[in-house]
């Protein structure tokens, strides 16, 4: 049971890098708010999203704009949340961490599906002022680091049984190489030859 996880352990921290990836791709801009009629925009970072909210000033639009605040989404704390939590499973010696990541991994994903309906209904309520709302590519990347750590987590779990191990490889290679080859209704015969 113990040669079977041989690969897991080597290969566990990888998910840890792919979950730090989705919390910096939070530092990056979010969402894109513009007024198309003035040419104007201000981006809104996934930590704004999550965490802390943000004011626009309305005269950064036009000067018959007001204020738009844009408070923290309950969905992107939870989808920033689920990073983290998969950070700290990552470094879990049991087996139950590499299910715990993949929980982490949809869990990330259905939040910022969802984070995108809050955003719509945001948009909605902020048409009479003319504020068009648009990803870019903190969210993007974010979405795509989630997807990637929970298919990462799947193939290393799953490595011995899709003989993806590369100690198996190695093992069944070198057999191979010791093995003679003997075509069929042949017999190999013993040398009766003593030697000097």
């Amino acid at each position: 049971m113990a040669g079977k996880f041989k690969l897991k352990p080597q290969l566990g921290y990888i998910r840890a890098p792919l979950f730090a990836l989705v919390v910096l791709c939070f530092f990056l801009p979010f969402i894109l708010v513009s007024c198309p009629e003035n040419n104007s925009s201000r981006s809104i970072t996934g930590i704004e999203l999550a965490v802390t909210g943000k004011t626009i000033p309305g005269s950064a639009f036009s000067a018959f704009t007001n204020n738009q605040r844009f408070n923290a989404k309950e969905f992107g704390t939870a989808a920033l949340a689920a990073a983290i939590a998969g950070i700290i499973c990552s470094f879990l010696k049991k087996k139950s961490s590499f299910i715990l990541c993949i929980a982490a991994s949809i869990a990330g994903i259905l939040f910022l599906i969802l984070l995108r309906n809050q955003i719509a209904i945001d948009a909605r309520a902020r048409a009479a002022d003319k504020l068009v709302i648009g990803y870019l590519q903190g969210y993007w990347l974010a979405l795509t680091a989630f997807i990637v750590a929970g298919f990462a987590t799947l193939i290393i779990y799953f490595s011995d049984r899709i003989k993806l191990a590369i100690p198996f490889l190695k093992k069944r290679s070198k057999s191979g190489a010791n093995t003679r080859k003997v075509k069929p209704g042949r017999t190999v015969k013993k040398s009766t030859r003593k030697r000097k």
